[in-house]
C-alpha cells in the first residue's frame, strides 16, 4: 500500500496552482492538513488555492481487491503501517474499509452471510466487495448480486382481488398471491420460482419475488392453469 493513500483519498487535485503560488499557510496545508490555519482572509486574491478535501475511494477499492487471497490480518497490518491513527484524516481510511470488507461473517450452506442480520454477502460496485473467511482468515471476493429479470408486462395481468394472471413458458396461469407477512414459520415455497421462503438467502429471494410479481412483499401460494373459458373471460382480447 502506498504511504500517501490517505492523501489520495481525501484530497482533490490542486486548482489554479500555477496562477496563484502557494504561501506559507498553503504549504502547511500540503504537509499536514490537520495543522492548517483556523482562519483565512476573505479578501479577493488572498484565498488559499491549495487542495480541497474530497473522497476519492477508487485507489483504496483497487488495493482491497488486489489483496484477495491473502490473510486479512496481514492486509490490515500493512494498511495500518502507513497510517497515523492519531490523525482523524488518516483514520478516515480505516473507516472506509468497512464499506469494502465484511468481517463479521458466517458461512451457511457454503455461502457467506452477515453475522448480525443474516443477509447474504453480495457485492456491489462500492459496497461489500470482499469478505473475511471466519475459518481461514483469508480475504475472499464477494459473490455478485443476482439480477432478477421481470416478466414482460404483456405477460402479466392484475386482477381486482390482488391475484395475477401470468404467461409462463407460453401457458397462462392464475396465481394466488399472498403477503409474506402471513407466513407462520412453516416451510413454504413460491409456486412459480420454486424457492424456499425461509432460507438464509431470504433477502435475495425477496428481490426475485418483487421482480416476478411487480410489487414487494408477496409470493405465489399456488398457480392454476387457465382453460379456454377462463382465458376468454379474464384476458383482454389482444392478449389471448
Amino acid at each position: 500500500m502506498r504511504w500517501d493513500m490517505f492523501k489520495v483519498i481525501v484530497e482533490r487535485p490542486r486548482v489554479k496552482g500555477k496562477e496563484h503560488p502557494r504561501g506559507r499557510d498553503s504549504e502547511r496545508v500540503r504537509q499536514d492538513p490537520e495543522h492548517a490555519p483556523l482562519r483565512e482572509s476573505t479578501a479577493r486574491g488572498r484565498q488559499a488555492n491549495g487542495k480541497y478535501l474530497n473522497e476519492n475511494l477508487a485507489p483504496l477499492r483497487r488495493f482491497v481487491l488486489g489483496q484477495v487471497g491473502r490473510p486479512w490480518d496481514k492486509v490490515h497490518a500493512e494498511i495500518c503501517e502507513h497510517l497515523r491513527l492519531g490523525s482523524a484524516i488518516q483514520r478516515h481510511v480505516l473507516e472506509h474499509l468497512d464499506d469494502f470488507v465484511v468481517r463479521e461473517v458466517e458461512v451457511v450452506d457454503g455461502c457467506p452471510v452477515h453475522r448480525r442480520h443474516g443477509r447474504p454477502v453480495v457485492a456491489s460496485l462500492w459496497r461489500h466487495m470482499t469478505w473475511v473467511c471466519p475459518h481461514s482468515g483469508i480475504l475472499r471476493r464477494s459473490p455478485p448480486r443476482e439480477r432478477s429479470v421481470a416478466p414482460a408486462v404483456r405477460d402479466r395481468v392484475e386482477l381486482a382481488d390482488g391475484d395475477q394472471l401470468q404467461r409462463l413458458d407460453g401457458v397462462w396461469y392464475h396465481l394466488s398471491l399472498m403477503p409474506l407477512s402471513t407466513l407462520q414459520g412453516e416451510r413454504k415455497y413460491d409456486a412459480v420460482l420454486h424457492l424456499p421462503l425461509d432460507g438464509s438467502d431470504y433477502w435475495a429471494v425477496r428481490q426475485k419475488l418483487k421482480a416476478q410479481y411487480g410489487r414487494d412483499g408477496v409470493y405465489a401460494e399456488k398457480k392454476v392453469q387457465l382453460g379456454k373459458r377462463a382465458l376468454a373471460r379474464l384476458l383482454p382480447e389482444g392478449m389471448r
